[in-house]
């Protein structure tokens, strides 16, 4: 069977950015908001205008930007992104920002209260605590509480399990259009609400809705559309889609075989700690014979055009 490259679970990453406007009430009002909606099927086509994911310098900006203006919450949720998504060393920031967010959520403001149930879920593991507070946001309306409010149900994370009132939960914040909860939604509905919830979440810039997207339509032999999903998911850092993408060119699975796309993507797995990768570079350059401007083409296309040379050396060492 072709390699898959996520599997179904539910998750509380980094809660990144929600686009304004007023919060819609059912999954069709979520539609207009999201760039992937309007095709005549969304599940074929991936979102090519949708966001990429922010850089860490990015994050950075924004985090020292919104602390500077007194705006704790958006500091810290980029802090967290930061940290969740590049693994930086954000402690400092968020112990900063949590002393203002503690007043705040004291106060009664529900977004405060959603960033500190993340912040405590992740960085301190206390989920008990978590849930306290994911509570109170869920109840005051804030979409990132009721996401992890519902995560925690569903998973029975610092609360008694509820699978039922963590979907209601997560179904509330997916209305909001918070892009996580679309994903996490997705494995908890019928298939094909699964599927434009995962489009859709795609849309808003969630790589790994791609990711699983591409999973669910190779199972269902739609090879050369889930191939399309993987590489729109690989193009935007998902690591999994990156291997699924070069095994999926090297043998030919969702088209003909591509080594140069296949080598392309062996190389750009390097960058995410995939050392493994440069071996099947290797491999795929002798068995196919690929010329040094194919392989260096592939490693410009993979942004590592230095890397041609030690490649090229490396196959004539093998012989």
């Amino acid at each position: 069977m072709a390699r898959a490259a996520v599997g179904e679970h539910r998750t509380i990453p980094p809660p990144g950015d929600r686009r304004p406007g007023a919060a819609p009430r059912t999954l069709m009002d979520i539609c207009p908001i999201c760039p992937s909606v309007g095709r005549v099927d969304p599940l074929l086509t991936p979102p090519q205008d949708a966001p990429h994911p922010p850089t860490l310098d990015e994050l950075l900006r924004r985090a020292d930007t919104a602390a500077r203006a007194g705006d704790w919450t958006a500091a810290a949720r980029a802090w967290l992104e930061a940290g969740g998504r590049h693994g930086a060393d954000v402690s400092a920031g968020l112990e900063h920002a949590a002393s203002h967010l503690d007043d705040r959520a004291d106060a009664g403001d529900a977004a405060a209260a959603g960033v500190l149930a993340l912040m405590v879920a992740e960085f301190i593991g206390d989920l008990p605590a978590a849930a306290d507070y994911a509570r109170v946001a869920a109840e005051g309306g804030d979409p990132l509480g009721q996401r992890i409010r519902g995560f925690l149900l569903c998973e029975g994370h610092g609360v008694e399990r509820d699978e039922d009132a963590g979907t209601r939960w997560t179904r509330r914040a997916a209305d909001q259009g918070d892009p996580i909860a679309l994903l996490n939604l997705a494995g908890s509905v019928p298939q094909r609400e699964g599927d434009m919830l995962l489009a859709l979440a795609a849309g808003l810039g969630v790589e790994r809705a791609g990711a699983r997207l591409g999973d669910r339509l190779s199972e269902r032999d739609q090879d050369e559309a889930a191939l399309r999903w993987y590489v729109w998911a690989a193009e935007r850092g998902h690591a999994g889609s990156m291997r699924a993408a070069a095994d999926w060119y090297r043998e030919g699975f969702g088209g003909r075989p591509d080594p140069t796309s296949a080598v392309r993507w062996y190389l750009t797995l390097l960058a995410h700690g995939d050392g493994d990768g440069v071996h099947e570079a290797i491999d795929v350059v002798r068995e196919h014979g690929l010329s040094d401007g194919d392989v260096r083409a592939a490693a410009t296309l993979a942004g590592r055009p230095s890397a041609a040379d030690s490649l090229l050396s490396a196959v004539r060492r093998a012989g």
